[in-house]
């Protein structure tokens, strides 16, 4: 048996010609000393608590026991790493020993050894120090003509372990390929757009860049990971619902995952097929009900992907192709979708016409509607058919403008317009961009200059950060033309920049409080305590519902989230108030909408379990698709007193 405090009940059934028995014994497992230490389900960097050793005495001769503490990883041991301690009559007594948490993450071991005479026990505990915040990063930018050098200093931060540094040099306008990347994969939410949008510009990667073997690993697993989720999140007419436990299939993000699920499938991956057969069935349904709305604004733009959709999986919708292009006062993104249909099943000249020189402007917009968008999207889908076409000198401009929003760290972007933007600079660069052969040298500190060449539009290379801060990074352009380098610098900090406030067109506000609803001081509470975290989240723009709001709280690992599935009383009970919510060991995330001037409230039940000092980040909560709606409050230091209640 694996390590035990309890009892068991072992139980026999016998059987012969007819005749049966059956006996049961309960028997008690226990040792003459055992051990039992507990600490949270994750740590966090810099955190300090009291690791509580509780000793069982299932011995009336076991009266001292020495108890010492050994521990691995990112966790030191404060204080005496042993020490004796006295029965007294007792059968069982609790002592603690004082931990703290190093300044990086990684699987921190506890080992415990309890000893009195000839009799010794042991537990052992692997806990994962984590870092709740996301990484930061920080780009450095250079242009190089033919034959020039270039220098740069990096200075690397964020806790021990989370530093990187990777250089990326294009000989077409930087795309920010790594970082934009890297913003998808590391995106804490998932729902079918996500998770969709974060492999779909994977498949293309190869096409834009070399890849080492553990980056095209690390991609294929990414791929195939993305691939059985969206599996699971099919309904049984064949769409696919937003969030799990949904009923209805969101239209817009079953087209985008169905095609992401074609176009793996013809890159190799393996995709079931029922999978994709039930999908084709349930577009053309949908293909074959929809009828034109003109008070829709997104309508048109629907129908124009399910029918490039169908298209690219070998199964066009030809009449409803013909009778979506004579439709009147077809939405201009639209008819680039739609071109885009007609040039995947061959009919290019039926594509240019929809695709006329006054019909290629891009209209911005800050409502992202039903299909997620922004005008930055919708550059890319026009992009994206202009790839089909094979149209360079449209195609070129648009691509500059594109790559210019990419490149730009401080310009925000959504899931769904990133993953888009990549998609369709690298379907454009590998139809048409022709680029020369890409070659430079570059070295680190005092390493030996290495070379670099390939045929394709980007390297990116992994450089070595590791107990090297500030060196100094020179690369030369052996190349014929002029190659845009950056330098991202990733890591991730201990305690975020939270000493702000953020208030864009949303109110958020987090009090404390017991069952009574009388206010809690969380600055300091005491070990055992109950309380309620309630977040209040009100609207403060005017005119559109606010769509796809998430509220993230993280909690400090101190504290245990009760979760109401599986205690239903102690719970929110306002189920209604959001679409889903995701319960972990430290963090609730709640998805929501919210109309104009209406306010929701999210209550959660918290007991305060562990003894000692954490740190609280601030709630956030944002509108999933677009960065001008948001707020957050600051973080603080908390602490959890031990427990006065003497047993």
């Amino acid at each position: 048996m694996p390590s035990y405090i309890g009892s068991i009940k072992t139980m026999v059934v016998a059987a012969f010609e007819g005749a049966y028995g059956q006996a049961e014994q309960v028997t008690a497992v226990r040792e003459p000393l055992m051990v039992l230490g507990t600490l949270p389900r994750v740590l966090g960097p810099e955190e300090e608590l009291k690791l509580p050793v509780t000793l069982f005495a299932g011995d009336a001769s076991v009266k001292v026991a020495k108890v010492e503490v050994k521990v691995s990883g990112p966790i030191n041991l404060q204080g005496s790493t042993s020490r004796q301690v006295s029965f007294e009559g007792k059968s069982d007594l609790t002592t603690y020993f004082d931990l703290s948490v190093m300044g990086e993450t990684g699987v921190g071991k506890v080992t415990i050894v309890a000893t009195s005479g000839s009799h010794s026990t042991q537990h052992e505990i692997e806990v994962a120090v984590r870092n709740p915040l996301l990484p930061v990063t920080k780009i450095i930018e250079g242009r190089l003509e033919a034959g020039q050098s270039w220098e740069t200093a990096m200075e690397t931060f964020g806790v021990a372990g989370s530093s990187s540094a990777v250089l990326e040099v294009s000989s077409i306008p930087p795309i920010n390929l790594d970082a934009r990347l890297a913003y998808l994969l590391s995106y804490p939410h998932g729902c079918l757009e996500q998770l969709t949008s974060a492999a779909f510009p994977q498949l293309y990667v190869s096409e834009l860049q070399t890849l080492s073997e553990a980056q095209s690993k690390r991609m294929q697993d990414n791929i195939k990971t993305a691939v059985q989720k969206l599996v699971q999140l099919q309904n049984r007419d064949g769409g696919f619902r937003y969030w799990p436990g949904a009923v209805q299939s969101d239209y817009w993000s079953t087209t985008y995952a169905g095609h992401f699920l074609v176009e793996a499938q013809r890159k190799g991956y393996v995709v079931p097929s029922e999978v994709i057969r039930r999908w084709k069935r349930f577009q053309k349904s949908t293909v074959s009900d929809w009828r034109k709305d003109p008070q829709s604004t997104s309508g048109d733009l629907q129908q124009a992907y399910r029918l490039y959709a169908l298209a690219v999986s070998g199964s066009p919708e030809n009449g409803a192709m013909n009778r979506l292009r004579e439709s009147p006062n077809l939405q201009q993104q639209a008819s680039w979708m739609l071109a885009a249909a007609y040039a995947t099943v061959g009919q290019k000249e039926a594509a240019r016409q929809l695709i006329s020189p006054n019909r290629i402007k891009v209209e911005s917009y800050s409502d992202p509607g039903d299909t997620y968008g922004s005008s930055l999207r919708d550059q890319a889908i026009l992009l994206e058919t202009l790839a089909l076409l094979e149209d360079e000198s449209a195609g070129l401009d648009l691509l500059q403008e594109i790559s210019k929003a990419l490149s730009n760290s401080d310009f925000w972007m959504s899931t769904q317009t990133t993953a888009f933007c990549l998609k369709a600079v690298a379907l454009f660069t590998k139809r048409i961009a022709k680029v020369d052969e890409l070659i430079f040298t570059f070295s680190q500190g005092t390493d030996k200059a290495r070379e670099a060449r390939t045929s394709l539009p980007m390297a990116s290379i992994n450089l070595d950060v590791k107990g090297r801060p500030g060196q100094i990074l020179k690369l030369q352009n052996q190349s014929n033309g002029v190659l845009f380098t950056r330098v991202m610098l990733s890591g991730t900090p201990a305690r975020p920049d939270e000493d702000f406030t953020i208030e864009r067109n949303l109110r958020i506000q987090a009090i404390y409080t017991d069952s009574e609803g009388h206010p809690v001081n969380i600055n300091q509470v005491e070990q055992g305590t109950s309380f309620y975290s309630e977040i209040t989240v009100m609207h403060l723009g005017l005119g559109l519902d606010y769509k796809n709001l998430a509220l993230s709280q993280i909690f400090p690992s101190g504290w245990e989230i009760n979760n109401y599935r599986l205690d239903p009383v102690s719970g929110d009970q306002t189920v209604s108030n959001y679409d889903y919510q995701d319960i972990r060991d430290d963090r609730v995330l709640t998805y929501f909408d919210l109309k104009p001037g209406q306010l929701k409230v999210f209550r959660t039940l918290i007991t305060a379990a562990y003894a000692g000092k954490y740190y609280l980040p601030g709630p956030h909560c944002e509108a999933m698709y677009d960065h001008n709606i948001q707020a957050r409050t600051k973080g603080m230091e908390v602490q959890v007193t031990e427990s006065k209640i003497v047993y």
